[in-house]
């Protein structure tokens, strides 16, 4: 059941989302009781290269896979904005929208470790409050590996338990003819097909 602890905000290229997004999106909202959790899929990371999906089928997706799960929606804050995707620009927007409602910004440790260079490291930390959670099949980061990466004292830190899998798996089992039934949601995977994605 959805709770009462803020808003989160769980930020990505998402392409395609599989089943660990969501997993991780509900082991996340329970941890921490949040109202929501909401999927943010980036028009263009700062990162990392450009997505192989464009930005309307990828939300699409996305929608696809949460219609059907409570208390996760999908935001297209930077789809809608264009340009480079800057978390502190999203947060900034969002904090308009809901002036009044509690940000949890959700990072797995392989976005979170990076976050001294982020733009606006500082801002991003004054706006929200900041969860970090282990991706599958890694240790999960210390308290000090935490404040190496510039992360603010107050960041929580989550243990989940989500599938192996990673989009970069995903594409490339599609661009070889191989079956991702166990890997993305069944409407995710129809959507593929039917748009040709991927070299489905």
């Amino acid at each position: 059941m959805p709770g009462t602890g803020g808003i989160g905000l769980l930020g990505g290229t998402f392409d395609p989302v599989h089943l660990g997004h969501l997993a991780v999106a509900r082991q996340v909202a329970a941890a921490l009781a949040l109202s929501s959790v909401y999927l943010v899929p980036s028009n263009r990371p700062p990162h990392r290269r450009a997505p192989a999906a464009p930005p309307a089928d990828r939300l699409a997706m996305a929608r696809i896979a949460t219609a059907d799960e409570a208390g996760i929606g999908v935001l297209d804050v930077e789809l809608g904005r264009g340009g480079v995707s800057y978390t502190v620009d999203t947060l900034r927007e969002l904090r308009d929208r809901w002036p009044g409602e509690a940000l949890v910004l959700l990072l797995g440790w392989d976005a979170a470790r990076l976050f001294s260079t982020w733009k606006e490291p500082q801002a991003i930390a004054e706006l929200c409050a900041l969860a970090v959670f282990n991706r599958a099949g890694e240790s999960q980061p210390a308290a000090a590996d935490l404040e190496a990466a510039g992360l603010p004292p107050a960041t929580r830190l989550l243990a989940v338990e989500s599938p192996d899998i990673s989009a970069t798996a995903v594409r490339r089992r599609l661009a070889t003819g191989g079956d991702v039934s166990s890997m993305v949601p069944p409407g995710v995977l129809a959507y593929i097909r039917k748009r040709h994605l991927y070299g489905a």
